[in-house]
């Protein structure tokens, strides 16, 4: 059987392909329409890139990269720094820098007051489907179109969400040879049709799972999945053995170049 060595778990390099890979196709987030506030915005992370999603002044809703044109920072850190002069502002379709002041229009990302001469960067943002599903985000490429959506299963709550200290990869891979579930989307595991898992990837080893359902049915992510994913990561002899379960998933996440 074909292994995957552990370098494909560990790597910052081979994450950081994967996050080129993905990020031009659509990728789910964890957030729903309803969950955007209108003053203030969402804040994550995929594939170790951080973004914003907020309201426009016409009340859509809009996603940029949550990193400020002026020096890199972010324009929406988790916590106050200590080196920034305020807090994070949002109002009604705009937002304010905390390091410096610079002040964005969240309708186009220009700078907002004449504040500033560069742009937030957009990123494209979909709903998986017309009733409330979750959110999607596409880093726009000059090389291609905009990629079609994929179709995900309708859910309609969070169950659990647990923060796992392994490769994203290894919580799909655990799940697909465990559980009778198939692959939507690189980092969407359909359990039933009822219920579904997203694991967004945050580094190489670190990812936050989330489960939806329609609350049916006890949540699937427990403690013993993750404690075997932990115990993957931390393995020192072999690579991840290949499995017909799992063999499929690799190979849309271009694992197949080995």
């Amino acid at each position: 059987m074909k292994k995957i060595p552990k370098e494909w778990f560990r790597s910052k390099h081979h994450f950081t392909n994967e996050r080129g890979i993905i990020r031009k196709n659509w990728v789910p987030t964890r957030f729903r329409p309803t969950d955007v506030p209108h003053k203030g915005v969402l804040k994550g992370s995929l594939f170790g890139a951080d973004f914003i999603i907020g309201k426009s002044r016409a009340g859509d809703t809009v996603a940029y990269e949550n990193s400020c044109p002026h020096q890199g920072l972010k324009v929406a850190p988790e916590t106050a720094p200590p080196n920034a002069k305020g807090v994070t502002l949002c109002g009604e379709g705009w937002i304010k820098c905390p390091f410096h002041g610079w002040q964005f229009d969240l309708t186009s990302g220009a700078p907002y007051k004449n504040k500033g001469k560069h742009p937030l960067r957009s990123l494209g943002l979909a709903s998986s489907s017309s009733d409330n599903g979750l959110l999607l985000i596409c880093e726009p490429s000059a090389e291609t179109t905009t990629p079609a959506l994929p179709v995900l299963p309708d859910v309609s709550a969070s169950i659990s969400s647990h923060f796992a200290h392994c490769n994203w990869k290894l919580v799909v891979h655990v799940l697909l040879k465990r559980v009778d579930a198939s692959v939507c989307y690189p980092n969407i595991v359909v359990l039933s049709s009822r219920s579904s898992v997203v694991v967004v990837p945050l580094g190489p080893a670190s990812c936050s799972v989330h489960e939806f359902s329609d609350g049916a049915e006890p949540p699937v992510c427990n403690d013993l999945i993750l404690q075997e994913c932990l115990r993957m990561q931390n393995e020192s002899t072999a690579g991840v053995t290949l499995s017909p379960a799992t063999e499929g998933f690799y190979d849309r996440v271009r694992m197949d170049m080995l």
